[in-house]
């Protein structure tokens, strides 16, 4: 399971840490002599490397994450259509990022859903307060623009076009035969194929 930052009563990606008093990451015990891989792990939000992902690459891009860990980071490249690359000490951990990283296509969709839950509850109250009368009128209380892919209202022209896009395969990329014990034998390596995300794709199963 990839640690998520609680969203109560927050933006969609907000992160412990970024206000006052809060840490980003809470402190976890580890020790370099644990027999088990996972509790050496430097696990930390998935929004986290989600947004530094969306701000600093491109799609299509390649993210090189040479401590993979459980796979975080590039669990967060493959729902956002980059290509990865992780390089890993330990075996047990490798075969758990395999896992989370092959597996996170309803990951993706579940974001997106929360994105259009979140947008529309936005719309909502912009149209009420306008209607109270705390927005005045003309200056983006009554929604102009409507987005025909996404089916829901916007406020400004640019929106119109937004276009969003999903999973649609996670290819792993097999590696040749090298030395058992050097850290390449346990690269993970993988290629990302999206498609367009409607409405109708909340909810469905993969």
């Amino acid at each position: 399971m990839l640690p998520v930052a609680s969203k109560q009563g927050r933006g969609l990606f907000h992160l412990q840490g970024t206000t006052g008093g809060e840490r980003l990451i809470e402190e976890v015990s580890q020790s370099a002599s644990s027999q088990n891989p996972r509790s050496r792990s430097g696990a930390f939000p998935l929004e986290l490397a989600y947004r530094l992902i969306l701000m600093y690459s491109l799609r299509d891009d390649w993210v090189l994450d040479p401590f993979l860990g459980t796979g975080t980071t590039l669990v967060a490249a493959a729902i956002t259509g980059r290509n990865g690359v992780g390089y890993e000490v330990e075996e047990g951990l490798v075969k758990e990022a395999r896992k989370n990283i092959l597996s996170c296509k309803p990951l993706g969709v579940q974001i997106l859903e929360d994105r259009l839950h979140a947008h529309r509850q936005f719309m909502a109250q912009r149209e009420a307060k306008q209607n109270n009368g705390g927005l005045p009128k003309g200056r983006g209380g009554s929604p102009s623009y409507w987005n025909e892919t996404l089916r829901l209202p916007v406020v400004t022209r640019q929106e119109i076009q937004l276009r969003w896009e999903v999973v649609q395969l996670i290819e792993e990329i097999l590696q040749p035969p090298i030395e058992k014990g050097s850290i390449l034998s346990n690269a993970l390596s993988f290629q990302v194929t999206l498609r367009p995300f409607t409405p109708e794709d909340c909810g469905l199963p993969f």
